[in-house]
């Protein structure tokens, strides 16, 4: 887990935590991140990381899958709760740029 002294170089695990909440208590569902080997490289400490939702739709009890993967380690050495965090925020986005689409499509 990050700590406080790591502050001062982005988003630490507290605010992924934090984060992974707010999601949760705005769009419900269920909120992971993943870590796997990176599909095709093979080298030591290559990773895939996946930030995915699974919700309900509210539609006979169906639920939809949203998700977001990225590299790791990056070009830009960003750390990884940092990572994590802009993903996290990527797919809420996503989710809300859906919301938006199925609102405008009912009012028609």
């Amino acid at each position: 887990m990050g700590t406080q002294q790591n502050a001062d170089r982005g988003p630490i695990w507290a605010d992924v935590r934090r984060l992974i909440d707010a999601c949760e208590g705005r769009w419900g569902g269920v909120w992971t991140v993943v870590l796997r080997p990176r599909p095709a490289r093979g080298g030591d400490g290559d990773l895939w990381i996946v930030c995915e939702c699974t919700y309900p739709t509210g539609r006979n009890g169906v639920s939809v899958q949203q998700r977001v993967g990225y590299p790791y380690p990056t070009s830009d050495r960003t750390s990884m709760p940092s990572l994590v965090f802009r993903m996290l925020g990527e797919l809420d986005g996503k989710l809300e740029d859906n919301s938006k689409l199925a609102k405008g499509q009912a009012s028609f």
